[in-house]
């Protein structure tokens, strides 16, 4: 009797970028704009096969404080695919060049979901220049013992404000699933940040992502818009480095809240920020 082995999940569509369907990569969602806006190109520069996947941040004609971001989705219109595994960690390759003086960051995000109901998180900040191929290993989160139905990823560049500046681009390749694997640590962050969190809105879990540029008793709240606090996620010392959470807010009603971090560093300097998020049920 022959048997062959059968997969129950599927994998990353296309993860190496070897195929393209005219200005996209086969499986992916971007923000091209054919014919002439295209932030999201095939490029030979590979990190193994023939193509990899380059996005460049351009100019938004007749905007000029705005920008057009390379923005990378799996799945149609970007809203994932098939993955039914608790994968331990996201893994890949990359180039990573900011504009000069622009603080962009490359943001690569990953969160498994079961019936639209996210149950883990993955969340990269890279700001470091990288002019050849560095590898990425990013560990998923899970707070509870759910196991997928669907995987979303987001690959963009994002500004201190919001835009990036016009110049600063990336070049992916050779995504994976598999065990966190131990790569090279960039240098630690420069400056203290909160990031947005993801996704933004949630249903019922979202990642939120922080760094600090020194070691800093810290604190980590959300509240509602009473101002109540709701969840203390973080409460004590942190070494220099970058940090991700997962918010699981289940036991709350649809509506805004507001997380809130404060950093309190050795040397007396402190760092507050407070960045919103919506709970969609």
């Amino acid at each position: 009797m022959l048997c062959c082995a059968i997969p129950l999940f599927a994998q990353i569509p296309n993860a190496g970028f070897e195929a393209w369907t005219t200005t996209e990569p086969d499986g992916w969602y971007t923000s091209n704009s054919a014919p002439t806006s295209l932030p999201v190109t095939r490029v030979t520069t590979a990190h193994s096969g023939t193509y990899a996947a380059r996005g460049d941040v351009l100019p938004l004609a007749g905007f000029p404080t705005f920008s057009l971001q390379p923005i990378l989705m799996p799945g149609p219109k970007g809203k994932g695919f098939p993955y039914s595994q608790r994968a331990a960690a996201l893994n890949g390759w990359y180039q990573f060049v900011p504009a000069s003086g622009s603080g962009d960051q490359l943001y690569i995000i990953a969160t498994f979901t079961k019936a639209s109901n996210g149950i883990g998180a993955s969340v990269g900040a890279i700001s470091n220049a990288a002019t050849s191929y560095r590898q990425f290993s990013l560990p998923f989160i899970y707070p509870g013992s759910e196991t997928p139905d669907t995987c979303q990823i987001v690959i963009e560049i994002i500004g201190p404000a919001g835009f990036p500046k016009v110049g600063s681009y990336f070049v992916v390749d050779d995504l994976s699933f598999g065990a966190a694997t131990a790569v090279e640590q960039s240098a630690l962050p420069s400056a203290f940040a909160l990031s947005q969190n993801y996704p933004n809105p949630f249903n019922p879990s979202t990642a939120i992502s922080y760094q600090l540029s020194a070691k800093s008793f810290v604190s980590l709240r959300v509240y509602n818009v009473l101002g109540a606090e709701v969840a203390n996620l973080v409460e004590g010392q942190k070494e220099a480095g970058r940090y991700t959470m997962n918010w699981n807010a289940s036991s709350l009603p649809s509506g805004m809240y507001l997380y809130q971090l404060t950093a309190a560093s050795e040397k007396g300097d402190v760092f507050n920020a407070t960045k919103r998020a919506v709970l969609v049920k």
